[in-house]
């Protein structure tokens, strides 16, 4: 529930769940100063800290222990970059505890909590052997660094390559412009001595003779590769963001519950890039967990999808089966399992409150789906595509709705249940029947009144009704057929009397004008014999 940032209660007499706001709980190492973070998460972004280990935890108990023993205050002002960069050069004990005045017992438990190497670093057995000893162990290693040339850089001096990410992090631009002047890798080979390092960066950039003869633009993955082989234990920086790379889960969460698309389009960028997956792979990386990586593996391919139910949403459910759903339009009830959602959206529409025109968005089907067991979940892909098809997204979002309400045992949602019968009324507007439709319109809605989604969708796909339909629908136009075959024939015989009629009116037109003038003719021949 640490994504959710909530605390739930579960009475005994009762279903419902108490949850107490977004407020009461948070991440790991959220709210967490800068300062109580090892070197290694110091400088990750305060959602992308990951939940760390316990070696973390003994670093806070160190820093803590300064700061109850220190009679000194703290400045009111400091520099975070100069500080940390500070810790990174001279060492974490050096700068936060090294000026405290205590006996060596103290200070010896204060070196072995502040040490920067987790594997040197006090473990709860060595805090116990310490009290049994009364400080009497030996304070742990803390190798000198090697002397290696000091790399300038904005008027910071980095002796350090986590330093140096650190500062290019910071400023972008002007990383990409030393980039590509091919200084770094220079720096990396004669100046650290590091020639993996320099290998892996001019395989990004170039060779520093390259960049001589022809500069080439450096891009912005390029750099945030590059800040990954400079500081490999560090967290994983672009655009201003800097995560753990077990810190991606919990920032995709929280980005998606405070609707930071921003945020969220960043991590997606680095994930789709690959970045982490190419940081644990690193032959400058330490050896990385099969867990993590597996993990960066599953986000990238999840994140190749765009269609419903898969995405950040559906990795997010899979990953996470805790994890409350995430979509804005129950967030502010944050429903614990599908059946809750459905409740959740009858609560909201019992309000008085809309949720526009789907009442199963991205997150819904995300989550919905990655919880219903596989056979549900076949078969709802299936009434899904089918009624989409045929009646639009507003019946698929039924369907899976229905199958949540019966499989989960949820309770009736009658206003629910309504507001999908008013809008799914233009379903029946292929009935051909006036009479059959306005009874199914009839019917669907005094159903919904119920609450009961599956009595709902079972009336809106019933083929009884659809076959009858058509029945009546195909006999009528049989029917139709044959009147036009009989008016076509109709027509036709009184063309063909007209004609006829037209034609015999004709000839005889014609002999009674011969017969006038054959009169005519021999009337005027006895006129002249006369």
């Amino acid at each position: 529930m640490r994504y959710a940032r909530t605390i739930c209660f579960f009475a005994s007499d009762r279903e419902d769940t108490l949850i107490l706001g977004k407020c009461v709980t948070a991440l790991a190492g959220f709210d967490q100063p800068e300062d109580f973070e090892p070197i290694e998460r110091a400088t990750a972004s305060p959602q992308g800290r990951g939940d760390g280990s316990p070696a973390c935890d003994l670093f806070a108990l160190g820093v803590t222990l300064a700061r109850l023993i220190d009679a000194t205050e703290l400045p009111e002002k400091i520099d975070p970059m100069a500080h940390v960069i500070a810790r990174m050069t001279q060492g974490s004990f050096a700068v936060i505890a090294g000026h405290i005045k205590c006996g060596p017992p103290l200070r010896t438990l204060l070196a072995s909590l502040l040490n920067d190497d987790p594997a040197s670093r006090a473990t709860i057995a060595g805090i116990r052997a310490w009290l049994d000893s009364a400080g009497a162990f030996p304070l742990p290693k803390v190798l000198a660094p090697p002397e290696v040339r000091h790399y300038l850089f904005l008027d910071h001096v980095a002796t350090q390559p986590r330093a140096l990410a650190r500062l290019f992090a910071r400023h972008i631009d002007e990383a990409r412009e030393e980039i590509s002047k091919g200084h770094l890798s220079r720096w990396a080979r004669s100046g650290l001595g590091q020639t993996v390092l320099a290998d892996e960066i001019e395989k990004l950039t170039g060779r520093p003779e390259e960049f001589a003869r022809k500069p080439r633009p450096i891009e912005l993955d390029a750099i945030s590769r590059i800040y990954c082989f400079l500081d490999p234990t560090g967290p994983i920086a672009h655009r201003g963001l800097s995560l753990m790379p077990d810190g991606f889960v919990e920032a995709l969460a929280q980005a998606t519950m405070a609707g930071d698309a921003e945020t969220l389009a960043i991590i997606t960028e680095m994930v789709s890039l690959g970045l982490p997956t190419s940081a644990l792979r690193s032959p400058i990386a330490p050896e990385p967990s099969n867990e993590i990586s597996l993990l960066h593996e599953a986000m990238r391919n999840a994140l190749r999808w765009k269609n419903a139910a898969s995405g950040v949403e559906r990795f997010l459910c899979e990953y996470d089966h805790d994890l409350p759903c995430l979509s804005p339009l129950v967030i502010d009830q944050l429903p614990l399992d599908p059946a809750a959602y459905v409740s959740a959206l009858d609560r909201r529409l019992e309000s008085g409150d809309n949720f526009g025109p789907r009442p199963v968005d991205r997150h819904g089907d995300a989550y919905i789906t990655a919880r219903l067991p596989v056979e549900l979940r076949k078969k709802a892909m299936s009434l899904k595509n089918t009624l989409r098809d045929r009646s639009g997204d507003l019946a698929s979002d039924l369907a899976m709705l229905s199958l949540v309400q019966e499989h989960f045992k949820s309770g009736p949602v009658p206003h629910l249940a309504t507001w999908l019968a008013q809008r799914l009324t233009a379903a029946f507007d292929n009935v051909h029947n006036k009479e059959r439709r306005a009874r199914l319109i009839t019917n669907l809605k005094n159903t919904a009144k119920a609450g009961d989604l599956k009595a709902v969708l079972d009336l809106l796909i019933d083929r009884r009704e659809i076959q009858a339909d058509n029945e009546e629908y195909r006999r009528a136009q049989v029917r139709y057929d044959a009147l036009g075959e009989q008016l076509d024939a109709f027509d036709s015989g009184r063309k063909l009397r007209s004609l006829v009629t037209n034609l015999i009116g004709r000839q005889l037109g014609t002999a009674i004008g011969a017969l006038f003038l054959a009169g005519a003719t021999l009337f005027s021949l006895v006129g002249a014999i006369k």
